[in-house]
C-alpha cells in the first residue's frame, strides 16, 4: 500500500472510531439512548428471539437486510451486534476511501478527499448511524468503472448500490445517455437489471411480503418530520401522504428531465450530482445521513467550495440535534420543532444553490483524472 494512501486510511479509522464510541455508549449504559441514537443498533431487536419487535420485516433493501443479519450471526449480543456492524460499516468506508484516493491521487491534491470525505462532519457523525455507507462504497467502484470507461462494470455495482438504497438507480439514466448505439445501450441496462434480479429474486421468492416491505413501506409512509414536506404537512394538515406522493414524484420527474437535458454534454459526475440533489430536494423523506450520498461528488468535482458545504453540514446536525428530542422524548417544548424547521430550510437552500451552480457551470469536470482507455466504448 503506498505510503500516502496508508496515512489517509489510517486517518480515516481514528477519524471513525468518533461514531463507533458515540453511538455505542448508550449500548453499555453510559448514554441515555436517545443521545447516541443509531439505526444499526435499533435493528437487533427485530432480530432477538426474546424481543417484542422479533420477526418484524425489516424496511431495507436486500443487502443491508443481508448484513444485518450476518452482523447478528457475528455479533450475538447487542453489544457484539453492534460492534461487528460498526467496524464493518468502517471497513467498508476505508475500502471506499482507497478507492477515492485512486480517482485523485495522480494530481497528488487530497485536500479535498480529506476535507470532504474523511473528516466531513456527515461521515464522523453518520458512519454508524445507517448502513448508507455501503451503497455510497457501490456508487464509488461504479464511478471507478466509469473513469476506467467500463460502462458494464459501473451498471452492475450500480445494482449494487441500488439493492442497498434506492438511490444509485438514478445514475444509470446518465449513464445509458452517454451509451453509443443500441447494442452498448442494451448491454449496460441489461447489466444492471440481471444484476439486480440475482441480488433480490431469492429473497423475493422465498418471501416476497417481507421482501416487498421496504417498497410498500416507502409508499405509505408520511413525510418524516425533519423534511420539507414534512414541514408543509406540519403547517398545511389538509396535505395528505397521497398528496405529498403525487407533488413529490411530479416535482422529481419534471426536474429529472430538465436535468439530463441541459447537462447531456457535460461530465458524468455532475450529471448524477444534479440528479441526486434533485431528489433529496424533492422526496419526501430525507434523513440527515442521507447527506452522505453527496461525499464522492464533493471530492471529485471541484465545487461547491469549503465554506459552502460545512455550511451544509452545520445546518444538517443542528437540525438533527433539535429533531431528535421530538421524536425520542415525549412531551418536548414545540421550539425544538421550529429550529429544525429553520435549518430544513436552511439545508434545502444550501442543496438547491448546489443544484443551480452545478446546472449552470460550464465545465463540470472532476479536477483530477487518471488514464483513461482511448477506447470510449470498450466492454467491461
Amino acid at each position: 500500500m503506498p505510503q500516502r494512501l496508508s496515512w489517509l486510511i489510517a486517518l480515516f479509522s481514528v477519524a471513525a472510531l468518533v461514531p463507533i464510541v458515540f453511538h455505542g455508549l448508550p449500548i453499555l449504559g453510559r448514554l441515555p439512548f436517545s443521545i447516541g441514537y443509531s439505526d444499526v443498533a435499533v435493528f437487533y431487536l427485530k432480530l432477538a428471539p426474546d424481543s417484542a419487535y422479533a420477526n418484524q420485516p425489516i424496511e431495507y433493501p436486500v443487502i443491508i437486510v443481508g448484513f444485518i443479519r450476518l452482523m447478528k450471526i457475528i455479533g450475538g449480543s447487542l453489544p457484539g451486534y453492534y460492534l461487528a456492524s460498526a467496524i464493518g460499516l468502517a471497513g467498508v468506508g476505508a475500502f471506499a476511501t482507497g478507492i477515492l484516493h485512486r480517482m485523485v491521487r495522480q494530481g497528488g491534491d487530497d485536500r479535498r478527499l480529506r476535507w470532504h470525505w474523511i473528516l466531513a462532519p456527515s461521515m464522523v457523525v453518520f458512519l454508524t448511524y445507517n448502513w448508507d455507507i455501503i451503497a455510497v462504497c457501490f456508487v464509488v467502484l461504479a464511478f471507478l468503472m466509469i473513469r476506467k470507461e467500463r460502462d458494464i462494470l459501473a451498471a452492475v455495482f450500480l445494482a449494487l448500490g441500488a439493492s442497498t438504497k434506492l438511490y444509485p438507480a438514478l445514475y444509470l439514466l446518465p449513464l445509458l445517455q452517454r451509451q453509443k448505439g443500441a447494442r452498448r445501450w442494451l448491454a449496460v441496462g441489461g447489466a444492471f437489471s440481471l444484476t439486480a434480479i440475482v441480488a433480490n429474486a431469492p429473497f423475493a421468492i422465498a418471501n416476497f411480503d417481507a421482501w416487498s416491505y421496504f417498497y410498500r413501506l416507502n409508499q405509505l409512509r408520511p413525510p418524516n418530520v425533519d423534511s420539507i414536506w414534512g414541514l408543509a404537512q406540519y403547517l398545511q394538515p389538509f396535505l395528505t401522504t397521497p398528496m405529498v406522493n403525487a407533488a413529490s414524484i411530479f416535482l422529481f420527474l419534471g426536474g429529472l428531465s430538465a436535468c439530463l437535458w441541459i447537462m447531456r454534454k457535460k461530465n458524468i459526475f455532475a450529471q448524477c450530482f444534479a440528479l441526486t440533489l434533485l431528489f433529496l430536494l424533492t422526496n419526501k423523506v430525507f434523513s440527515p445521513q442521507y447527506l452522505l450520498w453527496l461525499l464522492p461528488f464533493f471530492v471529485l468535482l471541484p465545487f461547491p467550495s469549503r465554506p459552502m458545504i460545512y455550511g451544509l453540514e452545520f445546518a444538517n446536525l443542528v437540525m438533527l440535534g433539535s429533531i431528535l428530542p421530538v421524536l425520542l422524548v415525549a412531551g418536548t417544548s414545540a421550539a425544538y420543532f421550529w429550529i429544525a424547521a429553520c435549518f430544513v430550510l436552511i439545508r434545502h437552500l444550501f442543496l438547491g444553490s448546489f443544484l443551480w451552480q452545478t446546472l449552470g457551470t460550464r465545465e463540470s469536470i472532476a479536477p483530477i483524472t487518471v488514464s483513461e482507455p482511448k477506447n470510449r466504448n470498450a466492454v467491461a
